[in-house]
């Protein structure tokens, strides 16, 4: 396998989880009334997400097997952007915590799955 396939794979191993525990932190932000604390972190957290499906994209253009389910995370970004506009802080916490949470614990466990 590629030496760039293999750091990328690596990256995302290390990376994902901190985005995960973001979600949570975000999440539980909202939740307890830190609005202000939460939408601070959303920018660099959606950078992040953005960062692991080119990363994503990019294995999967190089030969290796690796299907992702961008359609969903579409939905639920659509979904997130409408809570911040109209400020439901509750629903975007849930969408966090519900929806994108168990996207990137899927994506983790399909990127641990590559041998490289």
């Amino acid at each position: 396998m590629e030496e760039i396939i293999t750091e990328t794979l690596d990256t995302l191993k290390e990376y994902i989880p901190k985005l995960v525990r973001a979600s949570e932190s975000i999440a539980e932000n909202l939740q307890g009334g830190d609005h202000y604390e939460a939408m601070q972190q959303l920018p660099y957290y959606f950078e992040g997400i953005e960062w692991v499906v080119s990363a994503l994209n990019g294995i999967s253009k190089n030969g290796i097997e690796f299907e992702i389910e961008s359609s969903s995370l579409n939905e639920h970004l659509i979904e997130a952007e409408e809570a911040i506009k109209i400020q439901d802080y509750i629903l975007l916490a849930d969408l966090l915590e519900y929806e994108f949470t168990p996207i990137l614990e899927e994506w983790l466990r399909k990127s641990s799955e590559i041998v490289g």
